[in-house]
């Protein structure tokens, strides 16, 4: 039970209390309210693709620097 009413605390004490002007709720509503433009849908694009390649990361492949152990040698 104390350990519940201490994380309720620390979740109420860490919540974002920032001010917020007039013009920035004006403008918050208008997204709301409003669909992304194109140029708006091909940034969050880029920024999801680029979220995946960081969570998704793929080991390069090894590559040795001997030209000895090369294959592709003509």
């Amino acid at each position: 039970m104390l350990q519940q009413i201490t994380r309720l605390y620390k979740l109420w004490k860490n919540q974002k209390k920032h001010y917020q002007s007039p013009v920035q709720r004006l403008l918050d509503q208008w997204d709301k309210n409003h669909d992304l433009s194109p140029s708006q849908r091909q940034e969050a694009r880029a920024a999801r693709y680029i979220a995946t390649l960081r969570d998704h990361a793929q080991k390069p492949k090894k590559r040795t620097d001997n030209w000895l152990d090369q294959d592709d040698i003509q």
